[in-house]
């Protein structure tokens, strides 16, 4: 129930997780972790039905069509310079599965008859945790965010007074000494 009830945000959930899977290798435990993707929820409603009691509500007509575009086949394209991209579907599996531990077994899988990939790491709440539960995956992924921010700074170093970027390069400095530790 994280993340849905006061006092108790994503980030609980992320820790618990952690923290049991952790308890689990350290007892030599094996152990599989299977991410499903709920986002296909709306897949078992009559879209119909729900449109028609939104409407109900009272929801605007603009409103509506963006919940009617979502429902049925969602599609994404590009627009840059002035050109765009074709139309492409959208609806990306995000089930996700990863064994933990050092175990040599390879399982086969399936969700709703699709087959799921087993990766030696899998992104969760937005922290990409690896089947050894070591982050560095992670923190790869978040220093190169910002080493890409400082990039940014030292082309923006003649715009910026001196004091800004100290100050600027300082947060940047300590927040990539806080993922190393």
């Amino acid at each position: 129930m994280s993340g849905f009830l006061k006092g108790h945000p994503c980030a609980t959930a992320l820790i618990k997780l952690t923290d049991d899977w952790r308890c689990a290798l350290d007892e030599k435990k094996e152990m599989g972790v299977i991410a499903i993707d709920l986002s296909k929820a709306f897949d078992c409603i009559c879209h119909n039905l729900l449109l028609a009691k939104v409407k109900a509500y009272g929801v605007q007509e603009t409103a509506l069509q963006l919940l009617r575009s979502y429902l049925h086949g969602p599609k994404q394209r590009v627009i840059w310079n002035n050109k765009c991209s074709s139309w492409s579907t959208v609806n990306e599996d995000k089930t996700q599965a990863m064994i933990l531990g050092n175990s040599s077994y390879r399982y086969d899988l399936e969700f709703a008859g699709t087959p799921i990939d087993i990766n030696n790491h899998l992104k969760i709440l937005g922290i990409c945790l690896d089947s050894n539960l070591s982050f560095r995956e992670h923190i790869s992924i978040m220093l190169k965010k910002v080493y890409s921010k400082i990039g940014a700074l030292r082309r923006l170093k003649r715009l910026v007074p001196a004091n800004i970027m100290l100050l600027l390069y300082h947060i940047l400095n300590t927040a990539t000494l806080c993922l190393w530790v």
